[in-house]
């Protein structure tokens, strides 16, 4: 959350209370993700969708109700996502519960965790690069055009990668 905040408040006229609260999303949306991947390993396909959609259905309801309704701005924008993202997080967790609670009642082996967390931190760092990679386009395209014009770029891409998951 703090690496994020500190990209965010780096990258330009971020205040560092709006930088802050978009560091809060990570943990949330690292932990529906890593569920979710693991859902899908076991073939729960259904709920797999559900968090895949979840966080996006509620950071579109909190945006009508904070930003439209309330008015609070890019605050509430930011506010609807960190909530969208950790709504999703605490269904994950809950809907989980059986595949990981067992795991801290009882002790790894130490060979099996090294791997597994070799493994876990390879994928992450792919991940990273990819999801770095994947959206350098939205700091290309601010050097052309105003925050308004990638915003509403970066909401329409997102929505339409989200169409797949609905079907």
């Amino acid at each position: 959350a703090l690496l994020v905040a500190g990209f965010g408040r780096a990258a330009g006229d971020v205040p560092l209370t709006l930088a802050l609260l978009t560091g809060l999303a990570v943990a949330p949306n690292l932990a529906a993700r890593s569920l979710s991947g693991i859902l899908l390993g076991l073939a729960r396909v259904r709920l797999w969708n559900v968090i895949q959609v979840l966080p996006a259905a509620a950071s579109f309801a909190g945006f009508a109700a904070l930003v439209i309704a309330l008015d609070l701005g890019v605050y509430g924008a930011v506010l609807a996502y960190v909530l969208g993202h950790a709504l999703a997080a605490a269904v994950a967790l809950a809907a989980t519960h059986r595949l990981w609670r067992p795991l801290l009642l009882r002790k790894l082996p130490l060979r099996s965790t090294l791997k597994l967390l070799r493994l876990a931190v390879a994928m992450g760092v792919v991940n990273f690069v990819a999801l770095v990679n994947y959206r350098i386009e939205l700091f290309v395209l601010g050097q052309y055009h105003d925050d308004a014009a990638v915003g509403v770029y970066s909401i329409a891409v997102t929505v339409a990668e989200s169409l797949w998951l609905i079907t």
